[in-house]
């Protein structure tokens, strides 16, 4: 499956912020974490538990609803839309194989 993003840039006014949302064409599934997490971003478990799905950087996060096709980002500096652009490319690029259920480890 091809995996596309749009993204939309919501400027403001006063402050010099920006929201952006990147909309998917597939469902973020919990399993997803795990892939951006082997490339170096973190997660929040107290947001997994949750039912949200979560993974940032020191200059961006990104939060949705695990099941939902819509990510907000949030920047934590004013030069954070060079990351999202990659996190963008990351997204395009996951394998298929991150949506499928990791097998438990049996221990003897």
């Amino acid at each position: 499956m091809k995996r596309e993003v749009k993204k939309t840039i919501i400027e403001s006014n006063c402050c010099i912020k920006k929201e952006i949302f990147l909309d998917l064409n597939f469902p973020l599934h919990i399993n997803h974490l795990a892939y951006f997490k082997s490339l170096g971003l973190k997660e929040k478990t107290s947001y997994t538990t949750n039912g949200l799905f979560y993974v940032g950087q020191d200059d961006f996060i990104a939060i949705g609803p695990i099941g939902g096709n819509r990510l907000r980002i949030k920047c934590r500096n004013s030069n954070c839309l060079a990351s999202v652009e990659k996190f963008e490319l990351l997204i395009k690029e996951m394998p298929d194989e991150s949506t499928k259920i990791p097998e438990e480890k049996k221990e003897d």
